[in-house]
C-alpha cells in the first residue's frame, strides 16, 4: 500500500491545505487510488519548522498504524479521521 501526506506552503504568506497546488497534488493521486492525508499545521507561527516536522511524523504514524481504516464485521472497510 501506498500513501501520500500533502503538505502546504508556509502559514504566515497565507498557505493552508485549501491552497490549489495542494487540493491539486491530493486530487491527482487520488485518482490514482492512492491514499492521501492533506493537513493543516497547528499553532504554526514563524519558527524553523521543527514543530511542522512533528506533525508530519505524527500524520505519517496514523497512517502506519492503520488508525484511519476501519473493517466492519461485514467485511466494509472505512476512513475513520478524527
Amino acid at each position: 500500500d501506498l500513501a501520500v501526506i500533502v503538505t502546504h506552503p508556509w502559514g504566515p504568506l497565507g498557505g493552508n491545505m485549501h491552497n490549489n497546488v495542494v487540493t491539486a497534488a491530493t486530487l491527482y493521486f487520488r485518482r490514482m487510488r492512492v491514499t492521501t492525508l492533506r493537513m493543516d499545521f497547528r499553532g504554526s507561527q514563524i519558527s524553523r519548522g521543527g514543530a511542522e516536522v512533528a506533525q508530519v511524523v505524527e500524520a505519517a504514524d496514523f497512517l502506519l498504524r492503520g488508525s484511519h481504516i476501519h473493517t466492519s464485521s461485514e467485511g466494509e472497510t472505512s476512513l475513520n479521521v478524527a
